[in-house]
């Protein structure tokens, strides 16, 4: 499976490999995030490699995006991270279990980093272009789509009883008018017993 191709997005070749090492992130991220091991078995496991080449394929595209509108990361900023990330252990063999946990070695820590770092940099060249909502802003907003926002005070439901599947088809195409008496007329017109439900919704009952 490790030299296996599953896919290819934008002239890079996905292995079983990478699948395999994206999956320990995941299940270490996971983990620390929510204290739930994703443990593999039968059942979980096509779930688990479906995930993980999900997650390859969308960061690829994101990095390819990146790249199209000009972000960069230089070498410096790359080595100041993995920096960062190696001065949290101790010894080597600490280290090295470290990046096991995570997928990474020596040789593609630094692969992962820029990916990161260029993806991060193209979410936050868009987002520095939403201007974060304010009291005010959200309060005019709400007063321009109040009546969307309002929950209506009454509901009414439809419904035909029908006596057996033969009158189910003429009862969902009476329905499907929405027209309260147009289903009363055609109910009757059929023979079919027609029910009104009305619930009223107060402030207080919500």
């Amino acid at each position: 499976m490790r030299e296996t191709v599953f896919a290819t997005v934008n002239g890079k070749d996905i292995l079983g490999l990478d699948i395999i090492n994206t999956r320990k992130r995941i299940e270490n991220e996971n983990t620390e995030e929510s204290g739930f091991a994703y443990i593999p078995n039968e059942e979980n496991n096509s779930y688990l490699n479906a995930e993980a080449l999900m997650q390859i394929i969308v960061r690829q595209c994101l990095l390819a995006l990146a790249k199209f509108e000009g972000v960069e990361v230089s070498d410096e900023d790359i080595s100041k991270a993995v920096y960062e990330l190696r001065d949290g252990y101790g010894d080597e063999a600490e280290w090295i279990s470290a990046l096991d946990d995570l997928g990474l070695d020596d040789k593609n820590i630094r692969e992962v980093f820029y990916q990161d770092m260029m993806i991060e940099g193209l979410l936050e060249s868009h987002l520095e272009h939403f201007e974060a909502p304010d009291n005010n802003k959200a309060a005019e907003f709400y007063k321009q789509n109040i009546d969307s926002m309002n929950l209506p005070s009454k509901y009414t439901f439809l419904e035909i009883e029908v006596k057996d599947s033969s009158q189910l088809k003429t009862a969902a195409e009476i329905l499907s008018k929405g027209d309260t008496a147009y289903v009363l007329s055609e109910a009757e017109k059929y023979g079919l017993i027609f029910i009104t439900l009305t619930f009223f919704f107060t402030a207080e009952s919500l």
